[in-house]
């Protein structure tokens, strides 16, 4: 394992410091040691708590598409524009807002939108620590401090952590994320924050991507053998800082946030294996290698709100005004052609000299005012309408004077109509109509024209679903979907381009609750048919479903603590998903898989303080199965293994 010792040591040492000074400052307190993402989850469209993840969708795909890359990303209900994740230091989780959960939701969007939390602070000295056991081999660690001043009022929170672990196929990453946030509450309900946070990744080796010739899968590989190369380690890094105020006065309410986000990327490699048979041999074997890109963004809402209640009515007017400055610098990437390869035994090859060409530059700039309507009627229902003027615009200039520049503007009128009726108790139908503006997928690794980013689309939704409070304490939600929107995407000759339009309708169901005393179920399954149109499907030049898409998935979790006194509890987490579609012909699918993970917690007192050690593993069957990305690259589900947790709270 290639850790760094005096690294590790130095970390835990600091990690012990901490934790005494804290330990002789403050009573204890539970922060970390209470984290569970099924008893938290109120659906399962998607939750993550901590480390933990569970739901039909996650952050990189909702109802078929990628929610992030649309824009669609959301700190504390605020419009933020996403250039990479935010560190965990400062973010305690995420919620996939779909369906009824968007319900209310100030400007929704049609792909769904991403909302992150912010950690929690309190009026009391304190601090949690976690080591971890990382999958697939390596070590963690974590630790977090709350610093209360002028009695509660104004809290520091410092938060730090590191990671040094295999990846699942094999290859291995250096990571440390650190973060603070300032808190202040001038008054009851109100809040203005400071954040500054970030993440850095090093050594990150690049894991191949094989695309199979034909209509063969490529052969099962030894899980945990590395086939790349020692030397193609990507190097980059993000921070975020913002200034985020929620001041209630009266009937009045403002909401504010601005946010700068960067990406850099100071190195990368992508090692694409072209033309794999099922013996393993390699057609073509290509690196490519990218430096000194960087993604840059301010971007921010301000919204202020009135509600009047008036009996059993409450009205709610909304002004909303967004922005964004983008500025990306990318490409100048260089191939490297290493000519066939091989599946059967690792292929090192000596790192040679590249020469990388000028950047390109991509410009843009967004602002969009909004009003909004919300008219609720206590114990009937509620309905929201919402519109919205876009002024868009977006510029990419080429450093060779023989490609054209690209310049497009765009200012479309956007709108919501969303709302629920209750005609009866514990039933509640739901459904809306959104149209929205969003970003495309940014052109993949293999495309001739790799990084180009192209103009936002404009997209539109349709949903309409009921929830029903069903006895024991659960809860069903089942709704159906369209969404619609400009299809961006390979075609034979790897040119990432528009190729005409998709359509993703389908059905999600969720039921939650807790049906015995100290068992809380999480399960759910969506059906999605989603289909491409236009002329590269009429013409035969690729097929009809997206690569990398599927038709099903489902979940089911269980948690089980035998009383609320008990130290210990079990929980089990099963997924299931259709084949994947596998080339842009679609005579390729990678097959459907189901993998089991079972897991426990036991809590205790550790000198007084809060400890828990979490234990779980994961694809409790080695289950072998394949991923295939929106580009068609394969690469192999991850084996079983085991990951511990040690977290204490003091």
């Amino acid at each position: 394992m290639r850790c760094q010792g005096g690294f590790i040591r130095r970390f835990v040492f600091g990690l012990a410091a901490t934790s005494g000074f804290v330990v002789m400052a403050s009573p204890a307190m539970a922060q970390r040691t209470q984290d569970n993402v099924v008893t938290s989850a109120g659906d399962a469209f998607g939750v993550a708590v901590g480390n933990e993840k569970i739901g039909l969708y996650n952050n990189d795909e909702v109802r078929g598409f990628n929610p992030i890359e649309a824009g669609n990303a959301r700190i504390e209900g605020l419009y933020f524009d996403q250039q990479d994740r935010p560190s965990n230091r400062t973010i305690e989780g995420s919620t996939i807002r779909v369906g009824i959960t968007a319900q209310g939701i100030p400007f929704p969007a049609p792909t769904g939108i991403v909302d992150y939390r912010l950690r929690t602070t309190r009026d009391a000295l304190g601090a949690s620590i976690e080591v971890e056991r990382a999958a697939y081999g390596g070590v963690a660690g974590s630790v977090e401090t709350n610093i209360p001043i002028d009695g509660g009022r104004l809290v520091l929170a410092l938060n730090g952590g590191m990671r040094r672990f295999v990846q699942p196929q094999g290859g291995r990453v250096k990571f440390q994320a650190y973060g603070a946030m300032l808190r202040w509450k001038p008054y009851a309900g109100a809040e203005i924050t400071a954040l500054h946070s970030g993440f850095d990744s090093r050594d990150e080796d690049a894991i191949p991507a094989l695309f199979p010739v034909g209509t063969d899968l490529p052969p099962e590989i030894k899980r945990g053998r590395f086939f790349g190369q020692d030397w193609a380690q990507r190097t980059a890094g993000t921070h975020l800082s913002a200034l985020i105020a929620k001041l209630p006065l009266g009937n009045w309410r403002i909401e504010a946030g601005v946010f700068r986000s960067v990406k850099y990327v100071d190195e990368t490699y992508a090692d694409l294996f072209r033309g794999v048979r099922p013996d393993g041999s390699v057609a073509a074997r290509t690196i490519v290698a990218d430096a000194d890109n960087r993604d840059r963004s301010t971007s921010g809402e301000v919204r202020v709100g009135y509600t009047l209640k008036s009996g059993a009515l409450m009205h709610t007017i909304l002004l909303s005004a967004r922005g964004r400055k983008k500025d990306r610098a990318f490409g100048g990437q260089t191939a490297l052609a290493l000519g066939p390869s091989t599946l059967s035994l690792p292929d090192p090859r000596a790192k040679p000299q590249f020469s990388f060409g000028a950047n390109a530059s991509d410009r843009v700039r967004q602002a969009t005012l909004g009003v909004g309507y919300t008219l609720g009627w206590a114990g009937h229902g509620s309905i929201s309408l919402a519109l919205s003027k876009a002024d868009y615009e977006k510029r990419i200039d080429f450093p060779n004077p023989a490609t054209p520049d690209i310049a497009t503007k765009s200012r479309p009128w956007l709108y919501s109509i969303t709302g629920s009726v209750t005609p009866m108790r514990g039933v509640a139908v739901y459904g809306g109509i959104v149209r929205g503006l969003e970003e495309s997928l940014i052109a993949p690794d293999i495309a001739s024209n790799r990084s180009e980013a192209p103009p936002a689309i404009l997209t539109k939704q349709i949903e309409l679903g009921v929830r029903l409070t069903l006895p024991a304490r659960m809860t069903l939600v089942a709704g159906a979907f369209s969404v619609r929107k400009p299809y961006f995407g390979l075609d034979p000759a790897l040119r990432f381009g528009a190729l005409g339009t998709v359509e993703n309708r389908g059905i999600e169901v969720s039921l939650t609750g807790q049906p015995l005393p100290g068992v809380t179920i999480v399960a759910g399954s969506v059906f999605v048919d989603p289909r491409i149109s236009g002329t590269a499907v009429d013409s035969g030049r690729i097929g009809s479903r997206p690569l990398g898409s599927i038709t099903r998935r489902s979940i089911l979790n269980i948690d089980w603590r035998p009383s609320g006194k008990t130290p210990w509890s079990i929980d089990t987490a099963i997924e299931s998903t259709s084949a994947r579609t596998g080339n842009l012909a679609n005579t390729l699918k990678a097959p459907a898989r189901a993998t089991l993970a079972i897991g426990g917690r036991y809590r205790a007192k550790v000198g007084g303080n809060d400890a828990l050690l979490r234990v779980q593993v994961t694809n409790l069957f080695d289950e072998y199965g394949w991923l295939v990305s929106n580009s068609g690259g394969f690469t192999y589900s991850p084996g079983r293994t085991l990951v511990a947790q040690i977290s204490l709270d003091i």
